[in-house]
């Protein structure tokens, strides 16, 4: 990864670029590899070199494998997570604010006290989750 950082220049390559194919495909073979509870380092990785921002993903991960993650208290705010696959996902107490998360797939996720204030997802995909008890949800309103 760092080689397509550094030398490949992954964040100004363009939207269709190989760079940013073989950087997807890096990051979705090694979250379908890793256990659950182990998915969360890779995760933050990523997010903390700013390659998956919602306002300007450098990577989609559209389609990863977050099933049944252990994400409790993962801080992540601004995150793209369109698409991913984080059904049973514990997600309690995260902090997912203004996150990206349409068309993500929540069934059955824990989002307990989680921070989803300014988030981008649908009622639907809320009524899918198991719980939002505690959770701020995207208007700003506590859950109860």
């Amino acid at each position: 990864m760092d080689k397509l950082l550094i030398e490949r220049h992954l964040r100004d390559s363009l939207p269709d670029a190989d760079e940013r194919k073989m950087a997807r495909t890096r990051i979705l073979t090694v979250l379908l590899n890793m256990d659950i509870g182990r998915k969360r380092r890779p995760l933050k990785a990523i997010y903390e070199l700013h390659l998956v921002d919602r306002n300007n993903p450098i990577v989609s991960l559209s389609q990863a494998d977050l099933d049944d993650a252990e994400l409790s208290e993962a801080i992540l705010p601004g995150i793209d997570l369109q698409g991913v696959y984080a059904r049973r996902a514990n997600l309690r107490n995260a902090n997912l604010s203004s996150a990206a998360l349409r068309s993500a797939y929540l069934t059955d996720a824990d989002l307990s006290g989680a921070n989803l204030r300014g988030a981008d997802i649908t009622q639907e995909q809320l009524n899918q989750v198991k719980s939002l008890e505690g959770a701020v949800l995207p208007d700003g309103s506590m859950h109860p």
